[in-house]
């Protein structure tokens, strides 16, 4: 066995542990800031009895766009108060890693608010943006871990 294991773990448990309180710090206002604003739109659209397809795509577009833009306008002050690199490689990373199934998403949301209501597809819908939120999150995901 190798005499420095016992030391190397603790280090590796060390900077696990810093990486954790430095994620939890810089993502507590964006996960409060996207969660606010989602419960806002469903209050809206609960309130205005949305049961059209149309409605329901231009709302939750506009509710995406404003949480995408905070989360971003959170993040970059953020990192400009402590003096790092907004636009880092990790970041990067996970930004391409993102942005194929966000695009199609975003591109759907877009043709289906534009296209005619046809009745009982807002289910359909709702099923597709799971699909490629879905899989927007799992490459998120397995990009961080490429680290």
């Amino acid at each position: 066995m190798n005499p420095n294991w016992a030391e190397e773990n603790l280090q590796t448990i060390r900077t696990l542990m810093e990486r954790s309180a430095l994620y939890r710090r810089a993502l507590a206002p964006i996960m409060l800031f996207a969660g606010t604003i989602g419960i806002i739109t469903a209050i809206v659209g609960r309130l205005s009895y949305m049961d059209r397809g149309r409605y329901f795509c231009a709302l939750w577009l506009v509710a995406a766009i404003i949480a995408i833009a905070g989360a971003f306008f959170i993040a970059r002050r953020q990192a400009f108060k402590a003096n790092e690199v907004f636009w880092s490689p990790p970041t990067r990373r996970v930004a391409q890693a993102l942005s194929p199934s966000l695009s199609t998403g975003l591109f759907l949301t877009v043709l289906l608010t534009a296209v005619p209501d046809n009745e009982g597809n807002i289910h359909r819908d709702q099923l597709l943006w799971i699909l490629f939120y879905g899989c927007a999150i799992h490459a998120a995901g397995f990009s961080c871990r490429a680290e």
